[in-house]
């Protein structure tokens, strides 16, 4: 995808860390983070149970101002 192009450049990195990770339900996990590297701020990371009973990441949601994130879970 063109939006996403940037990450094919030899210079970026990111890493995110987890703070708080929630099990919804069986099927769902919410994790908030902080990334660093490329940009520094706060993430949002949605997992699904996938048929194979693995979870994969279904959305992430970044921020550069740290309440941001906060504001999406209440």
């Amino acid at each position: 995808m063109e939006e996403y192009s940037y990450m094919d450049n030899e210079n970026y990195a990111l890493s995110l860390q987890p703070t708080i990770v929630d099990l919804i339900n069986e099927n769902t996990i919410f994790e908030v983070g902080q990334c660093s590297g490329t940009y520094n701020g706060k993430c949002f990371l949605d997992w699904k149970k996938g048929p194979d009973g693995k979870y994969l990441l279904t959305q992430i949601f970044s921020s550069l101002r740290q309440n941001s994130v906060i504001a999406i879970l209440q």
